[in-house]
């Protein structure tokens, strides 16, 4: 395979809960995965080089230290399991915007989809996108489950709609 990865090994101070979080949160909404405790790694692009950058900054300011590494990895099999990881991560970001614009598109719903659950629906939608960083997380099935929120979105959600056409031509 022979894919170049970005690292961000950081430590983070015991006391500071907020920050950990934080942390947490970043890398979650990056898509990173996990090579070790406190190493998150994700395909080197020029975007996470930068994005890793931003948060190495943020971790330095809470306190914290960290250093940002190129890494390659020398089995392929350990590569491969890599890769399976983010695939599986990006399956369920997919997975979790069909079980919620599902929910939102339930015709015995008491009142429709309104525009801000809309626009969260496509910000989770472009996020999995985003985060499949391999292209392989947007299987058969879940084309499927996207087309069936397309029919039970109906005419109401153009914008939405449009999104997702987008996404799933590419």
């Amino acid at each position: 395979m022979d894919i170049k990865w970005v690292a961000l090994a950081y430590n983070i101070p015991g006391g500071s809960s907020k920050s950990r979080v934080y942390v947490w949160r970043k890398l979650r909404d990056m898509g990173a995965e996990y090579f070790k405790s406190g190493v998150a790694i994700l395909p080197q692009t020029g975007e996470n080089i930068q994005r890793f950058r931003q948060l190495l900054r943020s971790i330095e300011e809470a306190g914290g230290s960290g250093t940002l590494v190129e890494l390659r990895f020398l089995e392929e099999q350990a590569e491969q399991r890599m890769v399976q990881q983010f695939d599986e991560q990006a399956r369920s970001g997919y997975g979790r915007v069909i079980a919620h614009g599902l929910e939102l598109f339930r015709p015995e719903r008491p009142a429709p989809a309104g525009q801000k659950e809309l626009r969260r629906l496509e910000r989770e939608l472009r996020q999995a996108h985003e985060n499949d960083y391999f292209g392989s997380g947007l299987t058969g099935e879940l084309r499927r489950g996207l087309d069936l929120l397309m029919r039970s979105a109906g005419e109401s959600i153009h914008a939405f709609e449009d999104t997702l056409r987008e996404i799933l031509d590419k």
